[in-house]
Formats: structure tokens, sequence, C-alpha cells
């Protein structure tokens, strides 16, 4: 009698943990997912992509959210799963040269549509191209604070950064991308 009170106590607190496990996970999918996507938008210009690297986040976190460190913000926690993922894909894909084909979807509807695909495009592809000019940090700081939308506090618990040095290095990281991209405009 007493294994089987015990057992049936056991089972409920177990059932009880699960849901509150679930619970967060949730809570964490509605918050951050938007937030990851448009990192990785921002990083790769590639829609499917991005979505893929941000499904990885998530099985990771599912994976390991009893490592997480309760007694500190979860959001540095996230996205340093984030960039991690974005560094694994890079890593995987060094030395390979892909053709991404959804560029080509749809274009052809009508002369303005193409048009301004087109220069949504080169838009696209001239700050994507501007930012590879960046180093790694001004890249992961510029895609956190503008993808990820992140205040500089949490872009340095991150990065172990002070607020400042993220700050500055932001502010640096833009004005690099302006001069670039004006740059690459007169090479036109």
């Amino acid at each position: 009698m007493y294994n089987n009170v015990l057992n049936f106590s056991l089972s409920f607190i177990k059932k009880k943990e699960e849901k509150k496990k679930e619970k967060l996970l949730n809570q964490i999918f509605e918050k951050y997912y938007d937030r990851i996507y448009r990192f990785f938008l921002y990083r790769t210009n590639n829609v499917y992509l991005s979505e893929e690297l941000s499904s990885m986040v998530f099985e990771k976190i599912i994976i390991n959210i009893d490592s997480y460190d309760k007694s500190s913000s979860i959001e540095p926690w996230i996205f340093t799963i984030s960039r991690n993922c974005l560094y694994d894909y890079f890593k995987s894909r060094k030395n390979k040269t892909f053709l991404d084909i959804d560029d080509f979807d749809n274009i052809l509807v009508s002369k303005s549509d193409v048009e301004n695909h087109m220069l949504s495009c080169e838009d696209n592809q001239a700050l994507l191209k501007a930012l590879n000019k960046l180093n790694p940090i001004e890249q992961n700081i510029v895609s956190y604070k503008f993808g990820a939308e992140l205040k500089n506090k949490e872009i340095a618990q991150i990065l172990k950064l002070s607020e400042t040095n993220v700050g500055t290095i932001l502010y640096r990281s833009i004005k690099k991308l302006k001069t670039i991209m004006e740059s690459d405009k007169y090479e036109r």
C-alpha cells in the first residue's frame, strides 16, 4: 500500500514538473521565436535558412533546458545558443558555394514587380555584403541590435563585454557600414 502511494506521488510530481517545463518552453517560444528568426535573417538574408536555424535553436533549448541556470536571465542563454548555431552553420558550409534559387521565385509577374524585386534584392545584397566586411564581433553586435532587437545590456551579457564597449562597437560598426555601402555604390 505504501509503495503504491509513493509511486502515485512520484508520478504526480513528475507530471507536474513536465507541465511546468512545457509551459516554460511555450513561453520561450512565444517570446523569442520572432527575434531569433530576425537575427538569423539579418545575418543570412535567407528566409528558409533562418527558419531552419531558428528551429535548431529551439531544439537545443528543449534538449538543454535543464542545464539553464535559473538564477540568471534566460535571454543571454538563448542568444548564445543562437550565435553558436549560426557559427556551426558557417563552419559547415565553409569552402562550399551555393546558388540560392529562391531569389528567382515569382519574378516573372510584371515589369514593375521585377524592378521593385530587383531593387529590394540589390539593397539586401548590398547590406549583407557590407555586413560581411565587418569583423565577426561587429557582425554579431549589429545583428543582435537590429535583427534580434536586443538592448546593449543584453548584447553585453551574451558577448561578455561591457555595455559601454557594445555601444562603442555598435556606433563604429554603423559608421563602417555606411562608408562601405557608399563606397560600393560609387564602384557600381
